[in-house]
């Protein structure tokens, strides 16, 4: 998308963005297999995807 100054414009992620991400990832993971996700620590993931811990979307660590 480009303003009135043809300059390209970035629009922060919603929340629908960051629940795609989510849903995405969780896609990714289950065609990984249970063994890799398993070996990947939840930082790794999160650096990944660069998505920070403490973000309001991102699931409980507990999940993995």
């Amino acid at each position: 998308m480009r303003d009135d100054t043809g300059a390209l414009s970035v629009r922060p992620p919603t929340i629908e963005d960051v629940s795609a991400l989510f849903a995405l990832r969780a896609q990714m993971f289950r065609a990984m297999g249970a063994g890799d996700v398993a070996s990947l620590q939840w930082q790794q993931r999160s650096e990944l995807f660069e998505i920070p811990l403490h973000h309001p979307c991102a699931p409980p660590v507990e999940m993995y």
